[in-house]
């Protein structure tokens, strides 16, 4: 997520509305960080265009599943066409919350994206001391990015209302 709201920070032409990139801490014993966000700004929620979250190791993107109004599902399913050519297929399920950390605010009605991974090789590693960038695939995560950055900057400069 860094590596695609930097791509976008170094374009020409800036998104018209912005891109906050989220990072939370203490997921696995609780969600505690995106627990304290979502209070903090619980009347801000609303406010959230669009989240996602990368939490399937460094592997592919092969899916994208959309949790938005309805009446915007077109729109994105045209947005998705532009990252197919990366072998993302588009899902019709319109029931995606966020993964991990990104469900609590996705519960709390922000709009969401699921990026489908695969994640065949990232639980033989998943928090042991051999968890490390090195066991990511740099071609892999150049696929990861300009997903993300393609599908962000795109609904950033949209002037619509991805809301449920």
């Amino acid at each position: 997520m860094m590596a695609a709201a930097a791509m976008i920070g170094q374009m020409e032409g800036q998104p018209r509305r912005s891109i906050r990139v989220l990072l939370f801490g203490a997921e696995e014993i609780g969600l505690v960080g995106v627990r304290a966000y979502a209070q903090q700004h619980e009347g801000e929620i609303s406010n959230h265009l669009l989240g996602a979250e990368v939490d399937g190791g460094g592997g592919r993107i092969h899916t994208l599943t959309s949790g938005v109004g309805e009446a915007v599902v077109p729109i994105v399913r045209e947005m998705a066409r532009l990252i197919a050519p990366l072998g993302v297929a588009w899902s019709d399920a319109n029931d995606a919350l966020g993964a991990s950390d990104m469900s609590v605010l996705g519960r709390a009605g922000m709009p969401a994206l699921n990026f489908g991974q695969n994640s065949n090789r990232y639980f033989a590693y998943h928090h042991t001391p051999n968890d490390t960038f090195d066991k990511i695939s740099p071609e892999d995560m150049r696929y990861l990015t300009a997903a993300y950055a393609t599908i962000f900057y795109l609904a950033a400069e949209m002037d619509i209302d991805f809301s449920r």
